[in-house]
């Protein structure tokens, strides 16, 4: 299991549903890709992705987890 694999695994224990982040790091998204529970989506702006996110949870019925990704910070916004 390598870095990325890892991080994948903590985010799909998480039970995060979403991730909201700008294209690049791809070894990352090649990871993301082969697990099913998480959607991936790309934001042509960097800084757009927490606010997506945002809009998002509040929108969903049953308050699942969304993560941003901005820079190289990391947002995760939960149920609780």
């Amino acid at each position: 299991m390598n870095g990325w694999q890892a991080i994948v695994t903590a985010l799909k224990a998480e039970k995060v549903r979403y991730i909201f982040g700008s294209p690049g790091g791809e070894a990352f998204y090649d990871t993301l890709y082969k697990i099913k529970e998480i959607t991936p989506i790309l934001v042509r702006e960097e800084s757009s992705g927490p606010f997506m996110a945002m809009a998002l949870r509040a929108l969903l019925a049953n308050r699942e987890s969304v993560l941003a990704r901005v820079a190289l910070e990391w947002l995760i916004f939960s149920p609780e």
